[in-house]
Protein backbone atom coordinates (compact mmCIF):
# COMPACT_ATOMS: atom_id res chain seq x y z
CA UNK A 1 0.00 0.00 0.00
CA UNK A 2 1.27 3.29 -1.03
CA UNK A 3 2.12 5.88 0.71
CA UNK A 4 -1.03 8.75 1.05
CA UNK A 5 -0.46 12.35 0.47
CA UNK A 6 -3.19 13.57 2.78
CA UNK A 7 -4.32 11.49 5.85
CA UNK A 8 -7.67 12.74 6.87
CA UNK A 9 -8.47 12.37 11.03
CA UNK A 10 -12.16 11.74 11.65
CA UNK A 11 -12.90 10.97 15.02
CA UNK A 12 -16.47 9.36 16.19
CA UNK A 13 -18.98 8.92 18.76
CA UNK A 14 -22.43 7.78 18.10
CA UNK A 15 -22.42 9.74 15.01
CA UNK A 16 -24.65 7.03 12.69
CA UNK A 17 -26.68 9.97 12.01
CA UNK A 18 -24.44 12.26 10.09
CA UNK A 19 -21.24 9.85 9.30
CA UNK A 20 -22.49 8.49 6.29
CA UNK A 21 -22.95 11.77 4.96
CA UNK A 22 -19.19 12.44 6.15
CA UNK A 23 -17.52 9.41 4.60
CA UNK A 24 -19.56 10.09 1.29
CA UNK A 25 -18.64 13.80 0.92
CA UNK A 26 -14.57 11.99 1.39
CA UNK A 27 -15.88 9.44 -1.42
CA UNK A 28 -16.41 12.42 -3.58
CA UNK A 29 -12.99 14.17 -3.31
CA UNK A 30 -11.48 15.11 -7.07
CA UNK A 31 -8.20 15.01 -5.19
CA UNK A 32 -8.12 10.69 -4.59
CA UNK A 33 -4.86 10.47 -2.58
CA UNK A 34 -5.92 9.91 0.33
CA UNK A 35 -6.59 7.75 3.67
CA UNK A 36 -9.39 8.15 5.95
CA UNK A 37 -8.80 7.24 9.61
CA UNK A 38 -11.77 7.21 11.26
CA UNK A 39 -11.47 6.91 15.36
CA UNK A 40 -14.45 5.56 17.14
CA UNK A 41 -14.68 6.69 20.51
CA UNK A 42 -16.77 3.68 21.62
CA UNK A 43 -20.17 4.26 19.54
CA UNK A 44 -23.44 2.33 20.95
CA UNK A 45 -25.42 3.75 18.02
CA UNK A 46 -24.73 1.15 15.42
CA UNK A 47 -21.73 3.22 14.33
CA UNK A 48 -18.99 0.51 14.90
CA UNK A 49 -20.62 -1.81 12.74
CA UNK A 50 -21.38 0.92 9.41
CA UNK A 51 -17.95 1.37 9.94
CA UNK A 52 -16.89 -2.05 9.38
CA UNK A 53 -19.07 -2.33 6.45
CA UNK A 54 -17.78 0.71 4.92
CA UNK A 55 -14.05 0.10 5.47
CA UNK A 56 -15.09 -3.43 3.40
CA UNK A 57 -15.76 -0.79 0.31
CA UNK A 58 -13.41 1.58 0.47
CA UNK A 59 -9.83 0.46 0.58
CA UNK A 60 -8.78 4.14 2.13
CA UNK A 61 -10.72 3.95 4.77
CA UNK A 62 -9.15 2.86 7.83
CA UNK A 63 -11.45 2.21 11.09
CA UNK A 64 -9.40 2.77 14.82
CA UNK A 65 -11.71 1.36 17.76
CA UNK A 66 -10.97 2.39 21.46
CA UNK A 67 -13.23 2.45 24.80
CA UNK A 68 -14.53 5.82 24.91
CA UNK A 69 -12.20 7.85 25.65
CA UNK A 70 -13.45 11.51 24.34
CA UNK A 71 -11.96 13.70 21.19
CA UNK A 72 -8.50 14.43 22.28
CA UNK A 73 -7.39 10.88 23.02
CA UNK A 74 -9.92 9.66 19.87
CA UNK A 75 -7.33 12.47 17.60
CA UNK A 76 -4.46 11.19 19.24
CA UNK A 77 -4.99 7.51 18.17
CA UNK A 78 -5.66 8.80 14.26
CA UNK A 79 -2.49 11.03 14.63
CA UNK A 80 -0.76 7.66 15.60
CA UNK A 81 -1.56 6.17 12.67
CA UNK A 82 -1.53 8.94 10.01
CA UNK A 83 0.72 7.86 7.26
CA UNK A 84 0.38 10.81 4.72
CA UNK A 85 2.47 13.89 4.20
CA UNK A 86 -0.45 16.31 5.40
CA UNK A 87 -3.27 15.65 7.79
CA UNK A 88 -6.85 17.17 7.33
CA UNK A 89 -9.23 17.15 10.27
CA UNK A 90 -12.86 16.21 9.72
CA UNK A 91 -15.86 15.65 12.23
CA UNK A 92 -18.39 13.16 11.78
CA UNK A 93 -21.26 15.63 10.86
CA UNK A 94 -19.21 17.51 8.42
CA UNK A 95 -19.11 17.50 5.31
CA UNK A 96 -16.78 18.54 2.50
CA UNK A 97 -17.22 20.14 -0.87
CA UNK A 98 -15.56 17.96 -3.64
CA UNK A 99 -12.39 20.42 -4.17
CA UNK A 100 -11.34 20.68 -0.15
CA UNK A 101 -8.33 18.47 -0.39
CA UNK A 102 -7.57 19.66 -4.11
CA UNK A 103 -7.31 23.40 -2.68
CA UNK A 104 -6.00 22.62 0.40
CA UNK A 105 -2.55 20.54 -1.31
CA UNK A 106 -2.12 22.94 -3.84
CA UNK A 107 -2.22 26.00 -1.32
CA UNK A 108 0.32 23.66 0.60
CA UNK A 109 2.09 22.66 -2.04
CA UNK A 110 2.71 26.27 -3.53
CA UNK A 111 3.20 27.61 -0.29
CA UNK A 112 6.14 25.25 1.61
CA UNK A 113 6.43 28.08 4.69
CA UNK A 114 2.55 27.30 5.23
CA UNK A 115 2.51 25.31 7.99
CA UNK A 116 -1.39 25.12 8.42
CA UNK A 117 -4.22 25.68 6.01
CA UNK A 118 -8.05 25.90 6.80
CA UNK A 119 -11.43 26.48 5.19
CA UNK A 120 -14.80 28.25 5.43
CA UNK A 121 -17.33 26.89 7.13
CA UNK A 122 -21.03 27.06 6.29
CA UNK A 123 -23.72 26.98 8.85
CA UNK A 124 -26.41 24.88 7.94
CA UNK A 125 -28.72 24.87 11.38
CA UNK A 126 -31.25 27.24 12.88
CA UNK A 127 -29.45 30.32 13.39
CA UNK A 128 -32.14 31.36 16.24
CA UNK A 129 -31.97 28.19 18.15
CA UNK A 130 -28.52 27.76 17.50
CA UNK A 131 -27.16 31.24 17.84
CA UNK A 132 -24.12 30.56 19.73
CA UNK A 133 -22.99 28.32 17.09
CA UNK A 134 -23.79 30.55 14.50
CA UNK A 135 -22.16 33.67 16.09
CA UNK A 136 -19.09 31.02 16.41
CA UNK A 137 -19.01 30.05 12.43
CA UNK A 138 -19.35 33.91 11.96
CA UNK A 139 -16.36 34.37 13.71
CA UNK A 140 -14.65 31.56 12.50
CA UNK A 141 -15.11 32.77 8.66
CA UNK A 142 -14.26 36.23 9.86
CA UNK A 143 -10.60 35.20 9.92
CA UNK A 144 -8.96 34.84 6.80
CA UNK A 145 -5.30 35.89 6.48
CA UNK A 146 -2.55 34.71 8.40
CA UNK A 147 -2.78 38.08 10.37
CA UNK A 148 -6.25 37.98 11.55
CA UNK A 149 -5.83 34.02 12.52
CA UNK A 150 -2.52 34.78 14.87
CA UNK A 151 -4.36 37.78 16.78
CA UNK A 152 -7.35 35.59 16.80
CA UNK A 153 -5.99 32.30 17.99
CA UNK A 154 -6.20 32.55 21.94
CA UNK A 155 -9.91 33.12 22.86
CA UNK A 156 -10.20 30.51 25.81
CA UNK A 157 -10.80 33.68 27.96
CA UNK A 158 -13.62 35.11 26.19
CA UNK A 159 -16.98 34.58 26.27
CA UNK A 160 -20.81 34.91 24.76
CA UNK A 161 -23.47 35.97 26.45
CA UNK A 162 -27.35 35.65 24.83
CA UNK A 163 -30.29 36.91 25.92
CA UNK A 164 -33.50 37.71 24.18
CA UNK A 165 -32.68 41.13 23.24
CA UNK A 166 -29.16 41.30 22.26
CA UNK A 167 -25.86 39.48 21.87
CA UNK A 168 -22.81 41.30 23.60
CA UNK A 169 -19.18 39.60 24.45
CA UNK A 170 -17.47 40.25 27.64
CA UNK A 171 -13.99 39.66 28.92
CA UNK A 172 -14.19 36.77 31.69
CA UNK A 173 -11.64 37.61 34.65
CA UNK A 174 -8.44 35.63 34.45
CA UNK A 175 -8.24 32.45 36.98
CA UNK A 176 -5.17 32.97 39.36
Amino acid sequence: MSVPRVSVLLPTFNALATLPRAVASLRAQTFRDWELLVVDDGSTDGTADWLRTEATLEPRLKVISQPHAGIVPALNGGLAEARGEFVARMDADDESLPERLAEQVAWLDAHPDTGVVGALVEFAGDRTTSAGYALHVDWLNSMVSPEQIALNRFVDRKSTRLNSSHVSESRMPSSA
